[in-house]
């Protein structure tokens, strides 16, 4: 099953190489029927387009900066050592890098520390994030109360078993994630750890504002996400809605289910064809690991590198 698994994942890389490979001849073609007064008003156009990403890079990079020393503490727990398999491992960093992009997307981000880095964590996530080591972040290979030991006190365990409901934020307070991919294999441990720790607890306030198709458990990204923006925007509802995802709310699979038959045979058994707009594609930018839409500016950019190498 493993080895059907990888061979799938090998044609499907190989697929998008080749995609990637006719992209860019078609990219030069089209370049090449340019006139050279339009090349150069295109190299121009690149140039500023980087110019401009790199004041917005920078100027990211300054809020972090200062959140470190000014901005509420979070904290994402990574001491999780051998409980995550080797794909769990991935979606984790996957989920790390949206975090991160997620923190230095806002006004007035957090300061960011990711405790318990180390291990296969550490190993996964060096090999897998480019870009890891410029990270405005906090990174310590410490448990969570080594790390906070001055400040045990202070600490909260955002988990959705507490029985306490988190209301207001308190920005002198240190929340924190569990960073695990379980698929609910250790239901309870957050909460379980946290108690032994001597730790308080909390959970988010979703039920009240959101239906939920289940039990409220989130990818760390999400509940990353909501903390940051909660933090800016101090309003669940509104936080809430923008974040969580589609098909953690009720209704959701059901309505996707309905709509697929509709498609397929339609209402009186004719074919029905939906038109909706495109996703953009997405990727993380390797040198802040941040998400980005890729637009037309990224066929100019190319167009630009064309044109340095002719």
């Amino acid at each position: 099953m493993q080895e059907v698994k990888e061979q799938r994942k090998a044609k499907e890389k190989e697929a998008r190489k080749e995609k990637q490979e006719l992209r860019r001849k078609e990219q030069m073609h089209k370049l090449q029927l340019l006139t050279e007064e339009e090349r150069e008003n295109l190299k121009k156009q690149a140039q500023a387009l980087l110019q401009e990403r790199r004041g917005q890079h920078a100027s990211k990079r300054s809020k972090l900066e200062h959140a470190q020393q000014h901005g509420p503490d979070l904290v994402i727990d990574l001491d999780f050592e051998g409980l995550m398999s080797g794909s769990e491992l991935k979606h984790l960093c996957q989920q790390l890098c949206y975090s991160y992009s997620a923190n230095g997307r806002v006004a007035n981000p957090c300061h960011l520390h990711l405790v318990g880095f180390k291990g296969d964590v550490k190993e996964a996530a060096e090999r897998q994030i480019n870009g890891l080591p410029n990270w405005v972040v906090t990174k310590t290979q410490d448990s969570l109360l080594h790390h906070f030991s001055q400040r045990k006190d202070k600490l909260v365990y955002l988990t959705a078993d507490s029985e306490t409901e988190l209301d207001v934020l308190d920005a002198s307070s240190i929340y924190v994630i569990g960073g695990l991919v379980d698929h609910n294999r250790y239901k309870g441990l957050c909460q379980q750890r946290a108690q032994e720790a001597g730790i308080s607890t909390a959970r988010l306030p979703i039920k009240k504002f959101v239906e939920l198709e289940s039990r409220a458990v989130l990818t760390v990204n999400h509940v990353v996400q909501i903390m940051v923006e909660m933090f800016n925007r101090q309003d669940w509802k509104a936080v809430l809605d923008d974040v969580l995802p589609p098909r953690k709310r009720a209704g959701y699979h059901a309505a996707k289910t309905e709509s697929k038959m509709r498609r397929k045979g339609g209402e009186d058994g004719c074919r029905v064809d939906v038109i909706s707009d495109p996703t953009p594609c997405r990727t993380i930018r390797e040198d802040v690991a941040e998400v980005e839409e890729v637009d037309a500016a990224e066929v100019i950019d190319e167009a630009a590198k064309v044109v340095d190498n002719k």
